[in-house]
């Protein structure tokens, strides 16, 4: 079974993601890095987008993803989390800590990496973390967020800063991932 992660943009869904990958042992898969290095799923089309869900494992974690309705409609093989705990305040303060590696596409809190882990490259900012642009995604991201609320694999994930690794270890007990 899958395990989709999807939200408004920069609530920590990667981190949440990240988080559940330790506490299952299932892979963590960034779906924008399967689109050959797309800068966000949401650009992709739709031949690229199911070309890269069917090279997806049967089990993992699918960070961002999906970002679209019709991309909804793909996870019906799995569970749908999404993060609903989020104001704009904490997304504009999210977004202007993060960095990514334009190598590794990569994402990165700026107050705990300098440069890149992985390839030692520097981090630079996105492009789409911007309050203007971001308000325009949030605004978005809520008329998605409507449609996909209808769909049965879904489930709300009130997100609550202190509280994440407490909250996910009872979501994986609940769905029986945890390791033995």
């Amino acid at each position: 079974m899958r395990i989709y992660i999807t939200g408004p943009p920069a609530i920590g869904k990667t981190f949440f993601s990240f988080l559940l990958s330790k506490i299952t042992g299932l892979p963590l898969i960034n779906f924008s890095l399967q689109l050959k290095k797309k800068e966000r799923a949401a650009l992709a089309s739709n031949y690229e987008v199911k070309k890269a869900f069917s090279q997806l494992p049967a089990f993992c974690i699918v960070d961002g993803f999906p970002r679209t309705a019709s991309q909804a409609k793909l996870c019906s093989d799995g569970i749908i989390f999404v993060i609903t705990y989020y104001d704009k305040e904490t997304i504009f303060k999210n977004a202007l800590n993060r960095r990514f590696c334009p190598r590794c596409l990569e994402t990165y809190n700026k107050r705990i990496h300098k440069k890149c882990p992985r390839c030692h490259g520097k981090l630079g900012i996105r492009a789409d973390d911007d309050k203007q642009i971001l308000r325009k995604r949030i605004k978005n991201y809520l008329k998605f967020e409507k449609q996909l609320l209808k769909q049965q694999n879904v489930f709300l994930i009130n997100l609550i800063p202190k509280n994440e690794q407490m909250f996910l270890r009872k979501v994986v007990l609940l769905f029986g991932f945890c390791k033995k």
